[in-house]
């Protein structure tokens, strides 16, 4: 028993040094895309599909959504998430193609907030939580590094949309070296 309980003390000691380990992270790029009621179809009670439009940033280089559909699911402990492809022009004409997903775990004034169309910010501020992955692929040779890359985006602002003024979702995209 004691041995057990001594190599159980060393392997987790040997693990929290190892999960210790800082890791360096980067900020290369804003990620903003924007939606009208319009462009929302449910498909269910807790999906439905939508078309969004907004920008990518990575560095100097600055590009447009071509297309981009999205595919979201609210799940019975109320966490929202999405799956979503997006082709995305880039200001030297070439094109990346976009996968991301979110998570939000929302708090109890997130849908109050959405419909009124009030700005939000995690945690606190109608959500708890709200972070998405995000993978690139093009051949455009001056980002080809993003094509062995997933990136984290950490959520700025989410407000949803009200007549005549579209919803936004703007993100800090992140790379991490180890």
């Amino acid at each position: 028993m004691k041995i057990s309980n001594y190599c159980l003390v060393g392997i987790m000691l040997f693990a929290s040094s190892a999960m210790s380990d800082n890791v360096d992270t980067q900020k290369i790029g804003s990620w903003s895309l924007t939606w009208s009621t319009d462009s929302i179809f449910m498909t269910s009670a807790n999906s439905g599909s939508n078309m969004l439009t907004g920008t990518l940033e990575i560095g100097n280089t600055k590009g447009v959504i071509d297309f981009c559909g999205e595919k979201f699911y609210i799940k019975s402990t109320g966490t929202l998430t999405n799956d979503v492809m997006c082709h995305v022009k880039l200001d030297d004409g070439s094109k990346i193609l976009v996968d991301y997903n979110f998570v939000i775990v929302p708090s109890a004034t997130f849908w109050d907030k959405l419909s009124a169309g009030e700005v939000m910010t995690a945690p606190g501020n109608g959500m708890a939580y709200w972070y998405a992955t995000m993978r690139m692929q093009t051949v455009n040779e001056s980002l080809g590094w993003v094509n062995n890359n997933i990136f984290l985006l950490k959520g700025r602002e989410l407000q949803g949309p009200t007549e005549g003024t579209g919803g936004i979702a703007s993100y800090d995209i992140y790379k991490f070296s180890n």
